[in-house]
């Protein structure tokens, strides 16, 4: 989502697309490898491993939702 982007312009982002995923009542689907970022940002986050299965990021509950 925000690779090679400066702080400022992460937060900048960041605060863009809550803004708009609030205003419009909108879902927004983040791909990300910022961990950090993601688990403060987003209701919900999943992660794939090596062999391609997903499971719930580390402190996520199975079957949370948003």
């Amino acid at each position: 989502m925000t690779t090679m982007l400066d702080a400022s312009t992460t937060a900048a982002l960041v605060t863009a697309l809550t803004h708009y995923r609030t205003a419009e009542s909108a879902s927004v689907l983040a791909i990300s490898h910022d961990d950090t970022l993601l688990a403060h940002w987003a209701h919900r986050t999943l992660k794939f491993n090596a062999s391609g299965t997903v499971e719930p990021a580390a402190g996520e509950k199975t079957g949370q939702t948003g």
